[in-house]
C-alpha cells in the first residue's frame, strides 16, 4: 500500500485519470454533434418530402443522393440521403411511399442510391435515343448499350432494383424495413 502513498503514482493515476475522462467528455460531444446532424438532417429530408404528390415531383425533389423507385402510373417509393465523411461518417436517410408513408434509416448508404438513380437515368435517356433513331448502325449501338445499362441495374444492387419493380405498396414498406429503414409518424400527424 505504500506505492499508492507514494507521490509520483498518486499523480500518474491522477494524470491517467484526467486523460480517460477527456477521451470520454470528447466521446460524448461528439456523439451529441453526430446526433444533431443526425436530427437535422432527418427533419430537412421529411420536410422536402412531404408535399410530394406524384412521381415527376419526387424525381425533381430528391437531391443529388436520392433515388425515386417504381413508375409514374403506380406504387412508386422516394429515398432522399444525406451523408458526411469529414471527422466521422454521419447518415440519414427518409424515404416516402406514394401513399405518404415515412421511413428513416441511420444506415451508411453512401452512393447505393445516386448509384441506381444515374442508371436508371441513363436507361431512360438509351431508350429515347432509340425511339428516335432511324439509322440501324447507331440503333444496334444503342439497343447493346441500353442492353448493358439494364443488365447493371439489375445486378449492382438486387434489393433497390426488387423494390423499384415492386408494386405492391405493402411489400414496398416491407422491402424498406429489409433494407434497414424503419417506419416513422408522418409529419401531418406529428405534435
Amino acid at each position: 500500500m505504500s506505492l499508492l502513498r507514494s507521490k509520483p503514482i498518486k499523480y500518474a493515476l491522477y494524470g491517467l485519470l484526467a486523460v480517460f475522462a477527456f477521451i470520454l467528455i470528447i466521446e460524448i460531444v461528439d456523439e451529441v454533434r453526430r446526433s444533431t446532424l443526425e436530427n437535422k438532417w432527418r427533419s430537412e429530408l421529411i420536410s422536402s418530402l412531404t408535399s410530394i404528390q406524384s412521381y415527376d415531383e419526387a424525381v425533381d425533389s430528391i437531391s443529388h443522393l436520392g433515388v425515386v423507385l417504381g413508375d409514374a402510373e403506380g406504387s412508386w417509393v422516394v429515398i432522399d440521403y444525406k451523408d458526411t465523411h469529414n471527422e466521422w461518417i454521419v447518415s440519414t436517410a427518409v424515404a416516402r411511399t406514394k401513399d405518404g408513408q415515412f421511413f428513416q434509416s441511420p444506415k451508411h448508404f453512401c452512393g447505393r442510391f445516386s448509384g441506381y438513380q444515374s442508371t436508371k437515368d441513363s436507361i431512360a435517356e438509351f431508350k429515347k435515343l432509340i425511339a428516335e433513331e432511324t439509322d440501324p448502325d447507331p440503333l444496334e449501338f444503342l439497343k447493346a448499350a441500353l442492353s448493358a445499362y439494364e443488365q447493371d441495374l439489375v445486378e449492382s444492387n438486387p434489393p433497390l432494383n426488387t423494390l423499384d419493380k415492386e408494386t405492391d405498396p405493402d411489400h414496398q414498406r416491407e422491402l424498406l424495413i429489409e433494407l434497414g429503414f424503419e417506419p416513422i409518424e408522418s409529419p401531418s400527424t406529428q405534435p
